[in-house]
């Protein structure tokens, strides 16, 4: 987890480079792609500054219908996250497009907890010092459609898997020194349906902006999931951009069946600074 301010460079890099493009020139010959469809490759790699709201419900054998946790309030894990986050687009013909983004996060934790957790059959009692872990990684691959395009607009239509691999692990020792080690994980690949949009206002400024959303119950499996950024691109070069998107992310995932970990649902959302480039 990154927290002290020695850790926090790559922002002070990102307001840099945004300085930097403001004041660069007009020879940069962004102008060399001049429709919204030229690129045929698109990379990016952004520092993501995120706030989360984590809730779990964790199974018990004792209260059947489970204890829900506030990861944040009940276990202090730090609401505000900052980390990388990678994203290639590939552009196979002039109106369809392969998207793979991942995101990965690790937080964690040490506090005297003021309420009894139940997970399973075992039991952190009042008072009792926990250690939490909470890694996930995220992963979406995508494929896209151009179902309006001009030189300047794109509309296209998205299918796509969001996979979440979730491991939230709990290290206690109790007053009475006993000890409870246990691992709440979850893994859940949804499908979404959604629409993306960039408009290219000029050559060197993109307007984008993309919404994903899904709903489904199945079997032993239900859950949520919603997907949203704004965001503007400002090319320095013909090749390089630099941009600034805010993103909110949600997701509500169910699952009944032996696993310690029986629901999930969190909210993170913040500003992504960001270097792509195209070709």
């Amino acid at each position: 987890m990154i927290r002290n301010s020695c850790n926090r460079w790559p922002v002070h890099l990102i307001v840099l480079s945004l300085l930097v493009a403001a004041l660069t020139p007009p020879a940069a010959r962004a102008e060399d792609f001049q429709r919204v469809y030229d690129d045929r490759w698109k990379v990016t790699l952004g520092y993501y500054l995120s706030r989360f709201d984590t809730e779990v419900k964790l199974k018990s054998t004792a209260v059947p219908v489970g204890i829900v946790v506030d990861m944040e309030d009940d276990l202090g894990l730090d609401k505000d996250y900052d980390d990388w986050r990678g994203q290639v687009v590939w552009r196979p013909g002039r109106r369809h497009r392969i998207l793979l983004d991942y995101y990965r996060f690790d937080r964690s934790s040490f506090r005297t907890v003021d309420q009894t957790i139940e997970i399973g059959d075992e039991i952190i009692d009042i008072n009792a010092e926990v250690d939490t872990k909470v890694t996930a990684n995220l992963v979406e691959l995508a494929y896209m459609y151009s179902l309006i395009q001009d030189e300047k607009f794109e509309l296209a239509g998205v299918i796509g898997l969001h996979i979440v691999d979730w491991q939230s692990k709990f290290d206690a020792r109790n007053p009475d020194d006993s000890t409870v080690n246990e691992i709440a994980e979850l893994t859940a690949p949804l499908p979404v349906f959604g629409i993306d949009v960039s408009y290219l206002v000029t050559p060197r400024f993109v307007l984008l902006w993309r919404s994903e959303f899904f709903a489904i119950n199945i079997g032993d499996y239900g859950g949520s999931l919603t997907n949203t950024a704004l965001g503007l691109e400002y090319y320095i070069w013909k090749n390089v951009g630099l941009g600034l998107a805010y993103n909110q992310f949600s997701i509500d995932v169910s699952v009944d069946d032996d696993r310690l970990l029986g629901e999930l649902d969190y909210v993170y959302k913040g500003l992504i600074g960001y270097v792509t480039t195209r070709f």
